[in-house]
């Protein structure tokens, strides 16, 4: 909600994907969680969008990965064919 340009009422402010959240937020969380605490690793624990999200940004982003010592996802969000 503060944006450095938008705001909620711009359609623009609300154009983003589960891609962006993989390509931009979790690398931003894992670097911020890093440089609070002084760790050169940390464990990422996920629930459900936030394991995607992580799956995601690890599997495309070797650096990123090389960050994280262990993943534990808790209710992975899967599809696995058509839902009834």
């Amino acid at each position: 909600m503060a944006h450095s340009k938008l705001t909620p009422e711009d359609q623009k402010f609300w154009d983003w994907s589960v891609d962006d959240l993989a390509n931009y937020d979790v690398p931003a969380i894992v670097d911020h969680v890093l440089r609070t605490t002084g760790q050169q690793k940390l464990t990422w624990i996920g629930h459900s969008q936030g394991n995607a999200q992580a799956f995601m940004a690890l599997s495309t982003n070797p650096d990123l990965a090389s960050k994280v010592k262990l993943m534990i996802a808790i209710a992975p969000t899967a599809r696995l064919g058509e839902l009834p």
